[in-house]
């Protein structure tokens, strides 16, 4: 199975679910947090009970010379700061291998003539390292405790910006992409051109789910509209931010003709072992050879 499936295109799906991964890990971490802290406070103060248990929330840190937080306290320093400065690594990660995943497509199909190839070195480069940079410098300049409301800030554009130009990039690639596959299909219907197009039908799932979500998470929420749009808004957005891992594994993955035929041979081809007699063979040494009396007989020279 993994002969079949070990290419380019699944390695670079791998690198994506990973950051989805890790993204989705730190998010449950923080929010599961905020449920056992939040829930447990009384008008903004944790109960006596809650006290003698001594539960602190991650978002609930402080350092020395800030300002105290409200409600019960962690002196643990810079573990909200932590957590969060993961998970905007995290999603621009996973834009920066949506990008890798667009410019990857586009030079399979117009650059070297649908020929799988993949950078060992630059690729991961861009998906891995490339975020570093930038959330470095968005820590920095975000100096307040724990950055509470820092996706209302204008220094939050250090990483919005690039992932928005990713966004607008990739769009650009897949119109290209569409472009030169009609002027191939209308020359020739290869089984080359085939594939590739199968491979742009996946990206035309891809850029739609990925991007029209997290570009309503870059749309300031609508808080002065009815309650009726806000509710709108923030069902659609957390709905697609909670289930677009699970649409990507599910097309990519479970329903991907590759894979399921890969399954299939793997199961096929893996002979069933009798492990009964392979334990008395184990104990009793090799099993006896007994002959077979209808045979000799059938083998006598007659007289």
């Amino acid at each position: 199975m993994a002969l079949t499936l070990r290419n380019s295109r699944t390695r670079l799906h791998r690198h994506l679910f990973i950051a989805l991964v890790i993204q989705v890990a730190i998010r449950l971490t923080v929010y599961t947090d905020q449920l056992i802290t939040r829930g447990i406070e009384v008008d903004g103060n944790a109960t006596k009970q809650d006290n003698n248990l001594g539960r602190r929330g991650i978002d609930n840190t402080v350092r020395e010379g800030q300002q105290k937080c409200v409600g019960y306290c962690s002196t643990r320093p810079y573990l909200c700061e932590a957590s969060y400065i993961s998970l905007e690594y995290a999603r621009t990660a996973m834009f920066m291998w949506m990008f890798v995943e667009g410019l990857f497509l586009h030079n399979m199909i117009t650059v070297t003539v649908f020929e799988e190839r993949l950078s060992p070195i630059v690729y991961p480069m861009v998906g891995w390292v490339v975020p570093i940079p930038l959330t470095v410098v968005w820590a920095v300049v975000t100096h307040w405790q724990c950055w509470w409301g820092y996706n209302f800030t204008g220094y939050f554009w250090i990483l919005e910006g690039p992932r928005l130009a990713v966004l607008m990039v990739n769009l650009a690639f897949l119109l290209n992409i569409l472009r030169v596959l009609v002027m191939k299909l209308r020359q020739s219907n290869s089984s080359e051109t085939q594939q590739a197009l199968k491979a742009v039908k996946a990206a035309l799932v891809l850029l739609p789910l990925l991007g029209l979500t997290n570009l309503l998470n870059m749309l300031d929420a609508p808080l002065e509209k009815s309650p009726f749009q806000f509710a709108l808004w923030s069902y659609t957005t957390h709905l697609l931010t909670s289930t677009q891992g699970f649409i990507l594994a599910f097309l990519y993955c479970f329903r991907n003709g590759e894979v399921q035929m890969a399954v299939r041979k793997f199961v096929h081809s893996s002979p069933p072992k009798n492990f009964n007699s392979a334990i008395i063979r184990a104990d009793n040494g090799p099993l006896p050879q007994f002959s077979n009396p209808i045979q000799e007989e059938s083998l006598e020279t007659p007289r």
